[in-house]
């Protein structure tokens, strides 16, 4: 089974029962399998989107800097042109990481609904996993956020 956009793949409507079971049949072992391999990748799509936003906050205050120590007006009107731009691109960037986020909870409740016996799926992480992965993610990037 290959997957050409890992977010459409997640973000899917689940039709499994809700309660927790070993995986049985062989389409729940390859659902498994692939959402073991999706956690980890959205992971790292959501930190790299996290480090492009913040990196725009930071290119963003630099040239507000600028421009608050240009005596000329032209060159102000285009650092603010500039500032105008930045503020897009993070608006996208915010935008993909929530998106991002969204995946990666719909990619741990599926983790979770086949995590139900521990002693059996030894190689398998723990719901926490993805919790923990969630949890600090959202909490740098609102950590970060609201220092700035």
């Amino acid at each position: 089974m290959t997957i050409d956009n890992p977010l459409q793949y997640v973000l899917r409507k689940r039709t499994q029962p809700k309660a927790p079971h070993k995986p049985s049949t062989e389409q729940e072992k390859e659902e498994y399998a692939e959402l073991l391999r999706e956690l980890p990748q959205l992971y790292t799509s959501a930190t790299q989107t996290r480090d492009w936003v913040f990196e725009l906050y930071g290119m963003i205050a630099n040239q507000k800097e600028a421009r608050r120590n240009t005596p000329s007006q032209a060159i102000k009107d285009h650092l603010t042109l500039d500032i105008i731009q930045l503020k897009k691109h993070r608006d996208i960037g915010e935008k993909k990481l929530g998106k991002t986020l969204k995946a990666m909870d719909r990619a741990a409740e599926g983790l979770e609904l086949y995590m139900h016996d521990y002693s059996s799926i030894n190689s398998a992480p723990r719901p926490e996993y993805a919790r923990t992965i969630r949890g600090s993610l959202h909490q740098v990037c609102t950590t970060r956020r609201s220092s700035m």
